[in-house]
């Protein structure tokens, strides 16, 4: 390769105007007027909130006192027919025992005292008859029996031939002593029947005697029992009445509590319900737009901490929509950027009788730092530029406009060197940019008359072209730093002789690099084989290929840089 003499500047011919971006006038809310709060009024069904909490209350206040009033008039009822037996009980077994101590006496005494004393005890209410038994003259079989003495309108005495129940008071008494008394059917005041029979053996012992069957066989020593037949009718008919009356007071105080609980129910679902429509006024203010308004915390329960939510979550609304109108905003001045760059670019193939040159650019982040460009500097010379600025977005398009303006205002008929368009563009990233950024670029100026190129590279890597005659693809290398890195630094012109048929190509590395959805990168490798193949066809041609070819290999994978290439084919 041969070292080219370096050529002198030419006056700059043409001046690159930037372009003006446009503004969005936002309109400004008038603040001195302020307007009227509106009373938001929720509209209320039948079967509203209101209503609801009423009824679950009124529900509730009449369950409890109806629950309330059963359980008390069962306790009342069962506590009085409790009180009223037990008490008819004892009253009738202090009868029974005064029957039988005076029945002691009047066994011996006769038949009249003892009528006296039945007479005396069958004026209590409860009892219905009383009898005693006493061994004497059975006048129906007319020998001595044990009699039955009772009072009955013949006055006279029956027979008593009940030996079971006899012996049954007997085995009673030896177990439960001389005073017990044996109640039949057993005595249950929670399940009273109508009638029940009491017996008591009347015994005539002296000190020391002891309850035995054979003592008791005896008749000088068992010489009578005492029977009382008794009703509780006269219960039965108490605690009638007092569940009746109880019946009347539920009544009465069920209405009391029917239409306390009504107002109450009001009163309660009334206070109960005035947060939540407070709440529900507040979210409906939002839903209308005012992002600003607070709901007022009335409870420190539930729904106080859910209004507390609910104005945290307006208040993040209302960032969340001021966010986006700025994300939109932004989108919109970043498509307008990008309009602008994608015009900064060639859009249609450059093509004479010698040369065709065609590019591609597509940006990751919709603006980027990667440009090319080519013009026709003269009758017979076109200059050809491709840059890659570190990084992406605004700033890195930032600097590949002021890449391109220096690049255009160098094209004159008197350029000859493409290193003092890099050297140019060196000075001035490094007396502009921030540390840490810079750009690699690519210039070639090819002379139509002569079949050379003079070019110059600034860290972008190797010139790369394929050779018709040896068809295969060779490269030029040189080393230099990209511009921007520091300031006067000198770049070199280098020569190539083109053939008919050769291609140059020039592209960024978000071609090579570009990953598929296996983390797989497209490279060189593929990169020449795919110009190798294609080399018969057109400049277009070959450059459609190559990117459909990148694109079936990307798929859906996310475009991670910026992607440049051109096609320059010597005819």
């Amino acid at each position: 390769v041969e070292m080219a003499e370096p050529i002198q500047e030419a006056e700059a011919v043409e001046m690159a105007e930037p372009a003006e971006e446009p503004t969005e006038q936002k309109e400004k809310p008038d603040k001195t007027k302020k307007p009227k709060e509106k009373k938001v009024k929720l509209k209320e069904g039948i079967f509203g909130l209101r209503f609801k909490y009423s009824f679950l209350v009124l529900i509730v206040v009449l369950l409890t006192v109806s629950i309330g009033t059963v359980i008390l008039g069962l306790i009342t009822q069962s506590s009085t027919k409790n009180t009223l037996s037990n008490e008819s009980l004892e009253r009738i077994k202090v009868i029974m025992n005064s029957v039988k101590s005076s029945a002691v006496f009047s066994i011996a005494a006769g038949d009249t005292v003892i009528s006296e004393n039945l007479e005396a005890a069958d004026k209590d209410n409860d009892i219905k008859k009383s009898f005693v038994v006493k061994w004497g003259f059975d006048t129906q079989k007319g020998n001595f029996a044990w009699i039955k003495l009772i009072r009955n309108k013949s006055g006279l005495p029956e027979s008593f031939n009940d030996k079971k129940l006899f012996d049954r008071i007997k085995q009673f008494t030896i177990k439960n002593g001389k005073g017990s008394i044996l109640v039949l059917p057993k005595f249950n005041p929670a399940n009273l029947k109508d009638e029940y029979k009491m017996y008591s053996a009347v015994l005539n012992l002296k000190a020391g005697d002891k309850l035995t069957k054979e003592l008791l066989d005896n008749r000088t020593k068992m010489i009578g029992i005492v029977g009382i037949t008794f009703t509780t009718k006269r219960i039965q008919n108490t605690v009638n009445a007092t569940r009746e009356k109880l019946t009347e007071w539920n009544i009465i105080i069920g209405a009391a509590m029917i239409i306390l609980g009504i107002l109450g129910a009001i009163i309660f679902a009334t206070i109960m319900i005035k947060p939540i429509y407070n709440l529900a006024s507040g979210v409906k203010k939002v839903g209308e737009g005012e992002l600003d308004h607070k709901i007022k915390v009335m409870t420190k329960d539930e729904i106080g901490a859910l209004t507390k939510e609910f104005n945290k979550m307006t208040g993040e609304l209302k960032d969340a929509q001021e966010a986006k109108i700025k994300k939109k905003l932004m989108e919109e001045q970043f498509s307008i950027a990008e309009g602008i760059q994608v015009a900064l670019i060639p859009k249609d193939k450059y093509e004479t009788n010698e040369l065709e040159i065609v590019g591609f650019y597509r940006s990751a982040l919709g603006v980027g730092g990667d440009y090319y460009d080519f013009i026709k500097i003269d009758e017979n010379r076109t200059g050809a530029i491709i840059c890659d600025v570190a990084g992406k977005g605004i700033p890195a398009a930032l600097i590949m406009v002021q890449i391109r303006t220096v690049f255009r205002n160098y094209l004159t008929e008197q350029s000859q060197s493409a290193a003092r368009l890099l050297e140019l563009t060196n000075n001035s990233l490094a007396d502009s940019i921030q540390p840490g950024l810079f750009a690699t670029m690519f210039f070639i100026i090819f002379n139509k008359k002569t079949n050379e190129l003079i070019f110059s590279n600034a860290g972008h890597g190797p010139l790369e072209f394929y050779s018709a005659n040896d068809k295969k693809i060779k490269k030029v290398t040189s080393e230099t730093p990209p511009t921007g890195v520091m300031p006067d630094v000198k770049y070199q012109d280098m020569k190539l002789k083109v053939n008919s048929g050769d291609i140059v190509y020039l592209y960024t590395d978000g071609i090579t690099e570009a990953m598929s959805e296996v983390r797989e990168e497209y490279g060189n490798d593929r990169l020449e084989s795919m110009i190798i193949k294609n080399a018969e066809k057109s400049a277009e041609k070959l450059n459609s290929a190559i990117i459909d070819d990148l694109e079936v290999f990307v798929g859906n994978a996310e475009q991670s840089d910026d992607i440049s290439f051109i096609v320059m084919k010597i005819k």
